[in-house]
């Protein structure tokens, strides 16, 4: 199953012609991670839901200047920030990406010397300068694009047949690298390139013919334009390293992305939360965050708890197997009798030695399905245990857990107080009500004390 990420973005996915491979956006809140795009950034206060939020810096600073000068203000704000731009990248927290999306493919003979593409568009200096050095370079090169009245041409009459590519990017500076660097990558065409400083180490540089002004360029062109078959086939052997790198690592943004960021994305993404009763999947589903552990809609008694939490790894080894009302140990029998005055009549099972209170499920059968599903997805490196206790009577227990020493851990209480070095939150139940009853307004009753989206930022050290 791949993982799901929220896009909060203007578009569905970064290159509309290739979905990712290694996981899905969704746009319904879905998602184990916020990515906040761009113009998107500034919203992310607007949203808590307890997942890790993520800036992603995808125009560059020339273009859009205020989304940069929030994320330096707010850094804070996001668990990674993505991006190109040097000044940015010396924050703790931000990481470079290669944004090398590209469209079409071509591997056609070359017949033609050099093109240009040149938009109509004045939104930055670099815009300006692209126009001026089409002005510059007239008829030269061969023109595409909505200048001067142009029309928006296609991937292949553009680049597939030429040579060479003068390329004027949008940014001149950092990690900046457009899919109008990689377009002629990926048709073996060599560009003439002005634009960001920094190349990932598989493209071949001899490959791109990087000048740091648009004033170098017409006396370049005019050179290639002496011999232009000659000085293509002796740049042509890097033109197809750069072409295979092209076409087999940076095919799609989001797939380069995922394999060089995996890691800390699934940090991130990952969370078992281990509960001894209801709290634990209330907490999950309410959030819409996916269950990576089995205790829901189950019951782990308190005087076993603790004993489960610390030996947590080994217990999620061990087979749940039955254990009829009949069989269980006078031990179990007591614990029962502890928490509900009766032995209940509900489906039990044995996790090794522990007993798992089958609640909410119909059959035995059907919460062991539902519980060997979801210990497949724990994760033992990203684990939050909650205790809730409802009696003072169970204060020892309450005791062994918190000497457990857990990283991530909360101790819910109701209406006594406990000398608790954990995160502590006292539940008061109203009269007639249950802490995780609503109270009405789309919130439980134990949201009066405690903010679980908070929480689980918190506990993912977000």
């Amino acid at each position: 199953m791949y993982p799901k990420f929220n896009l909060y973005c203007y578009y569905p996915q970064f290159n509309h012609m290739y979905a990712p491979k290694y996981f899905d956006w969704v746009t319904d809140g879905s998602g184990v991670i916020n990515f906040w795009v761009d113009d998107y950034i500034t919203k992310q206060p607007t949203v808590c839901n307890g997942r890790a939020d993520m800036a992603m810096l995808i125009e560059p600073r020339t273009i859009q200047p205020s989304i940069y000068e929030y994320v330096e203000k707010h850094s804070k704000d996001f668990s990674l920030i993505f991006t190109h731009d040097e000044r940015i990248l010396k924050l703790p927290n931000a990481r470079h990406i290669f944004f090398m999306n590209w469209y079409k493919t071509y591997d056609v003979p070359k017949t033609k010397a050099i093109s240009m593409v040149c938009s109509d568009k004045v939104m930055c200096n670099e815009h300006k300068q692209r126009q001026k050095l089409a002005d510059m370079l007239g008829d030269r090169v061969d023109h595409y694009g909505m200048y001067k009245g142009g029309y928006k041409c296609d991937y292949y009459e553009c680049r597939a047949e030429y040579m060479f590519e003068v390329v004027v990017d949008n940014n001149w500076s950092g990690y900046w690298l457009s899919e109008k660097l990689a377009n002629p990558l990926a048709s073996k065409t060599i560009p003439i390139y002005l634009g960001g400083q920094y190349f990932p180490d598989d493209i071949d540089t001899r490959g791109i013919l990087t000048v740091d002004s648009i004033d170098e360029i017409p006396d370049l062109v005019t050179h290639i334009l002496e011999s232009p078959e000659y000085i293509y086939n002796n740049l042509l052997y890097y033109a197809e390293k750069n072409y295979n790198t092209v076409v087999n690592k940076y095919h799609v943004f989001e797939d380069w992305f995922y394999q060089e960021y995996k890691d800390e994305l699934n940090k991130y993404a990952s969370l078992s939360v281990i509960s001894n009763n209801c709290m634990g999947g209330c907490l999950l589903h309410d959030l819409k965050i996916p269950y990576q552990s089995p205790t829901v809609s189950l019951q782990i008694l308190p005087e076993e708890y603790p004993k489960f939490c610390e030996n947590i790894k080994y217990y999620m080894q061990q087979e749940v197997k039955e254990c009829k009302a009949e069989d269980l140990s006078e031990k179990h029998k007591q614990y029962l009798m502890n928490m509900f005055d009766k032995i209940p009549e509900m489906p039990y099972g044995l996790c090794g030695d522990i007993l798992i209170c089958f609640q909410h499920y119909p059959t035995f059968e059907a919460g062991k399905v539902m519980w060997d599903k979801r210990a497949k997805r724990f994760d033992p490196n990203h684990v939050a245990f909650i205790f809730y206790s409802r009696d003072q009577k169970y204060n020892k227990y309450v005791q062994e857990f918190i000497d457990c020493n857990f990283d991530k851990a909360v101790v819910f209480t109701e209406n006594y107080n406990m000398d608790l070095p954990v995160e502590h939150y006292e539940i008061i139940p109203p009269t007639g009500g249950h802490f995780l009853d609503p109270r009405g307004d789309g919130h439980r009753h134990y949201e009066y004390w405690f903010n679980p989206a908070d929480w689980v930022r918190r506990v993912r050290n977000i």
